[in-house]
């Protein structure tokens, strides 16, 4: 996958983190590690989102991916660690995790 490519793809896997965040901080009965975990990772796709505009550097690009996969990995941990969850919530988490796992098995 070419840096090009990488770029179009991740606004739909930072629309779905976003929404995901968003969510947790809405919803009145999410956990804090849930919440925790997906402030961070949107935070870090935000400046993700930073680097792809400025890198053509491939190594760099992935470096950043693999971070947003370990985040997203620790953001859906959370969520199955948490038991009752609210349904739109799982599933944003659910969805945003698939997304950047998606976008990372395309670069590897």
């Amino acid at each position: 996958m070419q840096p090009s490519q990488v770029k179009e793809f991740f606004s739909s896997v930072k629309r779905s983190i976003d929404h995901a965040a968003q969510l947790c901080q809405i919803t009145s009965d999410v956990p804090d590690s849930v919440r925790d975990r997906m402030s961070e990772l949107d935070r870090e796709s935000g400046q993700a989102a930073q680097i792809l505009e400025q890198e053509n550097n491939d190594n760099r690009i992935v470096q950043c991916v693999d971070r947003l996969g370990k985040l997203g990995e620790r953001a859906w941990q959370a969520c199955e660690q948490a038991g009752h969850i609210d349904k739109q919530v799982y599933g944003a988490v659910q969805q945003a995790h698939h997304a950047i796992s998606t976008l990372k098995h395309r670069l590897h």
